[in-house]
């Protein structure tokens, strides 16, 4: 059995994986003996190797912890599929990184008029694209190359925002959060909390890792 780490351009030197082609892109695995249990230290050590596959490469996509293949053929044929797909995420992510922001506080309302139909339709773009951000949102545009947003309907947060970096540009990202968030004063009864740089997790295909 293979656990999977990780999806690139091409081998990345210095990091103790092997390497499984598919087309235009190679995978990063290592042998298992069963699926991996979800524990903090494996957790830990699934992030620090896929941190250093992401400092040896121009781009990198984590795969989630605890994907498996039975061998290097049935990878190939769950690669395949989304060969192209991967491809494409990769060079979206080449010389770049994830920041990622947790909004905590109240969810912010959006207005919506019209139909039924109308009003669900602008709800749900208005949560995609996380209207708790629009007093930042000028002063991070410069640095933003990607965003995806995950809302989160329980407890004290409100969604999770992922933004697409170049790298080494986290500390002007970060300072220019900061400076918004002094500038506007935020949004009443909403917290940020900002971390990274991190490997791009949050832009691979959703169909696959």
């Amino acid at each position: 059995m293979l656990s999977v780490l990780a999806v690139l351009e091409a081998p990345a030197k210095g990091v103790r994986v092997r390497w499984v082609r598919c087309g235009a892109v190679v995978a990063a695995v290592r042998p298992a003996a069963r699926i991996p249990a979800v524990t903090r230290a494996a957790l830990r050590e699934h992030d620090r190797v896929v941190r250093a596959l992401a400092q040896r490469s121009e781009a990198a996509l984590p795969v989630r912890f605890g994907t498996v293949a039975e061998d290097a053929a049935e990878l190939v044929r769950q690669l395949r599929p989304v060969e192209r797909e991967l491809a494409a995420a990769l060079a979206r992510v080449r010389g770049r990184e994830q920041m990622t922001l947790r909004v905590l506080g109240r969810p912010a309302r959006v207005k919506a008029r019209g139909g039924p139909g109308a009003r669900y339709l602008k709800r749900r773009a208005a949560a995609m694209h996380a209207p708790e951000l629009k007093p930042y949102r000028p002063a991070l545009k410069r640095w933003v190359r990607a965003e995806r947003v995950q809302r989160h309907d329980q407890g004290e947060l409100v969604c999770s925002v992922y933004h697409l970096i170049d790298r080494g540009e986290a500390p002007r990202y970060l300072a220019a959060l900061e400076g918004a968030g002094r500038q506007t004063r935020g949004v009443r009864g909403v917290r940020i909390i900002a971390s990274g740089p991190h490997p791009a997790y949050a832009f691979g295909p959703e169909a696959w890792a």
